[in-house]
């Protein structure tokens, strides 16, 4: 055997791991759309830099038929690539989004590091962690003057809102709820004409009207955009890739009205009722 041929088949069977290692991060660790939007890409990179480029190219430089050592030198190159990868598989499994959580006025996704950071004992994953992302409301006050004091007590704390794991809920458990926050789309896309024209481009993709979607803020680590619900499955549907800017979104439901207060006319005019 020479060492194109050798080169070759540790090619291809790198080629088969790397296959293995992309299927388990777009259907498990990280399922659409959060291989893109918590930068999957980068990571899956990294493996394949490690696991197509690495220990093949080594092989192609050391192997050669016959030669003293031979075994050692391919010992060491596969035990170099097993390690490597595994490192980086590593990495991929401790940044993976193990929690999607939605709280106040956005969803956000905790990695399992952030996570293990501000809980020690490790109580959180227990209860909470799969080999998905769960989906995750935390039950924060109606009242507005209470969740206002709520918000004013995690401000400093790791996590703010989204880490009261003590008031964690599965998001199907409490999706009447969070639908009253989700965000009055159209009127906010209507703020500019590009922003209209990619919300009427992104229903037309889809093929679904807006009454049938309950658009949530999302806030990653490189994107903050919109999650479009379908308001029955309670599944993700699409990404609208337009800026989330809270100072300008309204609530389907404000927090006021959540608790019997304040039903003036202005009020009414600043939340339309949806489409």
């Amino acid at each position: 055997m020479n060492r194109f041929r050798a080169f070759a088949i540790h090619l291809g069977i790198s080629f088969a791991i790397f296959a293995l290692v992309l299927g388990l991060l777009i259907l498990l660790w990280y399922p659409w759309p959060l291989f893109d939007l918590e930068g999957g890409w980068q990571g899956l990179r990294l493996v394949a830099l490690v696991d197509i480029v690495l220990g093949p190219m080594l092989t192609l430089i050391l192997f050669k038929a016959g030669k003293p050592g031979l075994k050692f030198d391919m010992s060491v190159v596969v035990l170099l690539q097993i390690g490597a990868l595994l490192y980086g598989m590593w990495n991929l499994y401790d940044a993976r989004p193990v929690l999607l959580v939605h709280a106040g006025d956005h969803f956000v996704s905790l990695s399992r590091g952030l996570v293990n950071e501000w809980d020690s004992d490790g109580t959180v994953l227990r209860e909470w962690e799969g080999m998905m992302p769960q989906h995750i409301r935390v039950d924060v006050p109606d009242d507005p003057v209470a969740y206002a004091d709520l918000v004013r007590a995690t401000a400093w704390q790791p996590g703010g809102l989204h880490s009261l794991t003590e008031r964690y809920q599965p998001l199907h458990k409490a999706w009447q709820k969070a639908l009253q926050d989700a965000v009055r789309i159209e009127p906010y896309a209507a703020l500019t004409d590009d922003w209209q024209q990619r919300l009427q481009a992104f229903t037309s993709k889809l093929g679904r009207p807006v009454r049938e979607l309950a658009f949530f803020p999302y806030i990653g680590r490189r994107e903050r955009v919109f999650l479009a619900f379908d308001r029955e499955t309670l599944k993700i549907v699409g990404v609208l890739d337009i800026p989330y800017d809270p100072a300008k979104t309204h609530p389907e439901v404000p927090r006021i009205e959540r608790v019997g207060l304040g039903h003036s006319s202005k009020q009414k005019q600043w939340y339309p009722q949806a489409s």
